[in-house]
């Protein structure tokens, strides 16, 4: 009977807990079940929105290497309005501004890397756009602007490439004792079987020798002077 009395203790003790919490228990698994339910369904979407973006820059990709050029601007303005968060808005962007240059537009080049700049969640697109900006930039003469467009580095393995465009930003300015800084900076941080390692070795090379013909010249005549006082 004692057994029983016990029982039936924490039976009432059940019903007087449940009476009194178990609206909040049953409303703390609604919402569980709402917040699991909506999880699972955002993370589908998300899926979904890659992949349907996924075959949009396919196509696009696939216009440009036909030369059909409205289709492949059609494909690539369609992605960027509807899927603007996916990285493939940033990859259509990058070719879009390429589509720019070779039309020799490039004020609208540069506006369209600076949406890449600014809404690109990865950051090695965000410092392609960045080197692409101060290429097109340096080509109109604008060296400072070419130079504030490299100044934030978003990804360290493209510091050697970033080193290099301000050596040839500063060549461009005449500041070559600078220029030459950036080359030997640029050779430092590059592994040495980089395809482009060559050319910047003969940049570097080429602003050594500059500078020596100068010394030389410089030596010979301030020695020119002294004989002929």
């Amino acid at each position: 009977m004692a057994v029983y009395s016990e029982e039936k203790d924490q039976i009432e003790m059940l019903k007087t807990f449940w009476n009194e919490y178990g609206r909040y228990i049953v409303l703390a698994l609604v919402i569980g079940a709402i917040v699991s339910t909506g999880w699972n369904f955002w993370q589908k979407q998300k899926v979904k929105q890659t992949q349907m973006a996924s075959i949009l820059y396919t196509q696009m990709q696939t216009a440009e290497m036909l030369k059909q050029d409205d289709k492949f601007i059609a494909n690539a303005t369609h992605l960027l309005k509807t899927y603007p968060q996916s990285p493939y808005a940033s990859l259509a962007s990058l070719a879009l501004a390429k589509k720019s240059v070779e039309e020799k537009k490039y004020d609208q080049a540069v506006q369209q890397l600076k949406t890449v700049i600014e809404e690109a969640s990865v950051p090695e697109l965000k410092q392609i756009a960045r080197i692409r900006m101060a290429r097109i930039l340096l080509a109109q003469k604008k060296t400072d602007e070419a130079l504030a467009a490299i100044t934030t580095i978003d990804s360290n393995a493209f510091t050697p490439l970033v080193n290099e465009i301000r050596g040839d930003i500063y060549v461009a300015r005449g500041q070559n004792d600078k220029a030459r800084q950036s080359y030997q900076a640029a050779l430092d941080a590059s592994p040495a079987d980089q395809v482009n390692r060559p050319l910047l070795q003969m940049k570097f090379e080429q602003l050594s020798q500059q500078q020596i013909t100068l010394a030389v010249d410089s030596r010979a005549q301030n020695t020119a002077k002294t004989k002929g006082s």
